[in-house]
C-alpha cells in the first residue's frame, strides 16, 4: 500500500514531468527488483528520451505499465537476462522489454496465470492513447512493446 501511495504522490508532482526523473525511477525500480531474483539488466535509453516532458496522466500510466512488466518478469519469468529499451520515433515514446525467461502461452494466459496484470497494462496504454502488445511462447521468453504518442 505504501508503495502505491508513493507512486501516486510521485506521479502527480509537477517537478517530475521530465523523463529524466522518470527514467531514474524506472531504472532504480528495475535494478532492485531484478537484482533480488538474480536477473541481469540492460537499460538503454535512446537519444532525446531524457529531454521529453510527459504530462501527469501519461507519466503515471506509463510508469505503472513499466512497473507491472518488471514485477511480472521478476515473479514469473525465471529470466537470466532482461533488456529494456526506450526510444522516441515519429513523435512516439516506445518501450520494449525483452527477457530470456520461460515465456508463456499468450492464448491461454488467463487460464494459466489468473491475474489482471496484462489486462491492466493494456487498459493503461489505451487510456493514454497508446498501444500495448506482448509476444511469447513457452520456453521462448517475453517481448513487451508499448508505444505512446507524444502529441494529444
Amino acid at each position: 500500500a505504501l508503495d502505491s501511495i508513493s507512486d501516486i504522490v510521485w506521479s502527480v508532482n509537477p517537478e517530475n514531468d521530465s523523463m529524466e526523473k522518470a527514467l531514474a525511477r524506472m531504472s532504480a525500480y528495475a535494478s532492485e527488483m531484478l537484482e533480488n531474483v538474480g536477473t541481469e539488466l540492460r537499460f538503454e535509453v535512446g537519444e532525446g528520451v531524457e529531454a521529453l516532458m510527459l504530462p501527469m496522466e501519461k507519466r503515471k500510466d506509463f510508469y505503472l505499465i513499466f512497473k507491472e512488466a518488471i514485477h511480472n518478469c521478476a515473479k514469473y519469468a525465471q529470466a537470466k537476462y532482461i533488456e529494456i529499451h526506450l526510444e522516441v520515433k515519429n513523435n512516439t515514446l516506445i518501450l520494449n522489454i525483452k527477457d530470456d525467461g520461460i515465456g508463456f502461452d499468450t492464448k491461454n494466459v488467463h487460464q494459466s496465470m489468473g491475474g489482471n496484470g496484462l489486462k491492466n497494462m493494456q487498459r493503461r496504454a489505451a487510456a493514454i492513447g497508446g498501444t500495448f502488445s506482448i509476444q511469447s511462447n513457452p520456453g521462448d521468453g517475453v517481448t513487451l512493446h508499448v508505444a505512446v504518442p507524444l502529441v494529444p
